[in-house]
């Protein structure tokens, strides 16, 4: 397998599109699940020696209500990256206990057409119950239509990380 270099991930925009947004929520009480629509976008600020950090935006609202114009929860991201692209993350909510809470991802890269993806999954605690979601995160570029209408929201990708407490300079 081929090593990639990847420093080009610093400064970019990642989103969920459409397709992937359904997450079930499981609650311990046996009940099926009750499905959620989890849009999330990963702003990647820098990335050094094979980690990556940033900024996340996250909206987890009941599938039936999206687009949904709830605000976001802003998180820290933290990751890494190995030479073949396996990839591990982190997020943090921005409060003292953020370590603590955070909610781990685990995927990989991979090549779909002729751009890289990643393909991730991740459970977390919401509210008593049990968020699962997997998904293929696309790279989000200013002029792309997820830019400007982000699935699930009614928000664009700027907007939705600025509703969740972050400065954003790209337009």
């Amino acid at each position: 397998m081929k090593k990639e270099d990847w420093s080009w991930l610093a400064g970019t925009f990642w989103y969920v599109p459409e397709l992937y947004l359904p997450a079930p929520q499981f609650s311990p009480d046996g009940e099926p699940p009750i499905w959620m629509s989890d849009q999330t976008v990963w702003q990647i600020t820098e990335y050094e020696k094979g980690y990556f950090w940033g900024n996340c935006a996250v909206s987890v609202t009941l599938a039936e209500d999206a687009p949904a114009n709830d605000t976001p929860n802003g998180l820290c991201l933290t990751g890494s990256i190995t030479p073949d692209g396996r990839v591990l993350m982190s997020f943090m909510p921005i409060n003292p206990a953020g370590s603590a809470l955070a909610t781990s991802g685990f995927g990989v890269t991979t090549l779909r057409e002729t751009e890289w993806v990643f393909e991730m999954q991740m459970s977390a605690n919401q509210n008593g119950s049990l968020l699962l979601h997997w998904a293929y995160m696309y790279q989000c570029r200013p002029g792309d239509a997820a830019w400007e209408e982000l699935p699930g929201t009614k928000y664009s990708v700027p907007g939705f990380l600025e509703a969740a407490g972050f400065s954003t300079d790209v337009n």
